[in-house]
C-alpha cells in the first residue's frame, strides 16, 4: 500500500519508505540513505559481503554451517534488500527482480538512473558550469535566487562532489543584481567572508531587500499611479476652461446679447427682419417702406 502527501516528493509506502518511480533519483537515494544508516544497514549496501569459502579442511568438516559473522551478513543483506524492493514502484521492480544481494539492487539502480561514472562526471562538470553562471535576475527575490542557488549545490553535491559553503556565498554575493551593490560591499567589507554561515548572509539580504521595499514602489503600481494623475491633471484643466468660459459669457458676451436684442426689435418695429424686400427683391429696407410699394394695395 501506498500514500501520497503534497508535503512529500515521492509517494511512500505505509511504513514511510519513498517509492522511486524513474524520476529524481539523486534525491530519492539521498532519502534513502538514512533510513539504511537508521537501521545499521548502510554498510551492507554500499559494500556488500561475501559468500564464505570451503576450501580448507575445517571449512569442509564444517559442511552446511556458516559462521557467525556470514549469517549477520545475511540477515542484514535481506533487510536492507527488502527495503529496496518496497522501495521501488512497480515499473521499475522487474529491473531487480531476481537479484539476491542488496548491493548489486542498489547499483543496478545506480548505473540506470545516474549513469556510469563517466556519465556522472559529465553531468557534474554540466553542473558546475550552471553555477558558475547562476545571475540573480531583476525580477528575482533574494528567496528566489537562493532557492535556484540551492538547487544546482544540491544536484552537484548527488553527483559526489562536496561543496564548500564560502564557495556558495562568494558565488551568491558577487551574482546578487545591481540594486544590492551597496550592501554587499558593505558584507565584505565588515564579514569574514571565510567563515559566513549561510543563514546568516541569507538574513542581512532578505532584511536589506524588505527596508528597501518600504521606499520603492513596484513597477506596476508606479504605473497606475501615474496614470491616475495623469486623468486628474486633464480633469482639473477641463474645470479650469469651462470656468473661464462662463466668465466671458458673464462679461462681453453679455453685452454683445444685449446689443443683439436692441437691434432685433428696432428691425422688428420697421418691418425688416433681415431678409430681402418683396417688391423690389433688395436688402436693406422693409417691404412696407419700399419706394415701388403700390399705395392703393395693403401690404
Amino acid at each position: 500500500m501506498t500514500t501520497t502527501s503534497s508535503n512529500t516528493m515521492f509517494a511512500t509506502s505505509s511504513n514511510q519508505i519513498p517509492i522511486f518511480d524513474g524520476e529524481l533519483y539523486e534525491y530519492w537515494s539521498a532519502q534513502m540513505e538514512p533510513i539504511f544508516i537508521s537501521q545499521d544497514l548502510w554498510d551492507i549496501v554500499q559494500e556488500g559481503y561475501e559468500d564464505p569459502q570451503d576450501e580448507d579442511e575445517d571449512s569442509k568438516k564444517r559442511a552446511g554451517k556458516q559462521t557467525k559473522e556470514y549469517k549477520e551478513n545475511a540477515k542484514q543483506n535481506a533487510s536492507a534488500l527488502r527495503i529496496i524492493q518496497q522501495a521501488v514502484s512497480k515499473s521499475i521492480y522487474p529491473r531487480i527482480y531476481g537479484i539476491k544481494k542488496a548491493k548489486e539492487a542498489w547499483d543496478v539502480l545506480r548505473e540506470q538512473f545516474q549513469g556510469s561514472e563517466k556519465a556522472i562526471s559529465i553531468r557534474r562538470q554540466s553542473l558546475w558550469r550552471q553555477f558558475d553562471n547562476l545571475m540573480m535576475k531583476e525580477t528575482d527575490t533574494i528567496k528566489d535566487f537562493h532557492s535556484r542557488v540551492a538547487e544546482t549545490v544540491n544536484q552537484i553535491k548527488a553527483t559526489g562532489d562536496v561543496m564548500e559553503e564560502r564557495k556558495i556565498v562568494e558565488r551568491i554575493l558577487r551574482n546578487l543584481s545591481s540594486k544590492f551593490e551597496h550592501i554587499v560591499a558593505v558584507i565584505e567589507e565588515t564579514k569574514d567572508l571565510a567563515n559566513l554561515p549561510m543563514s546568516e548572509l541569507m538574513g542581512s539580504l532578505i532584511a536589506h531587500e524588505q527596508r528597501m521595499s518600504r521606499f520603492t514602489k513596484p513597477p506596476l503600481e508606479q504605473a497606475f499611479s501615474s496614470k491616475v494623475n495623469m486623468v486628474e491633471s486633464k480633469y482639473a484643466k477641463s474645470e479650469q476652461g469651462q470656468r473661464g468660459g462662463n466668465s466671458q459669457g458673464r462679461g462681453r458676451g453679455r453685452s454683445n446679447y444685449r446689443g443683439n436684442n436692441r437691434q432685433n426689435y428696432q428691425q422688428q418695429r420697421s418691418g425688416y427682419t433681415g431678409s430681402s424686400c418683396i417688391i423690389c427683391k433688395k436688402a436693406g429696407h422693409a417691404t412696407k417702406d419700399c419706394r415701388f410699394k403700390c399705395t392703393k394695395c395693403r401690404i
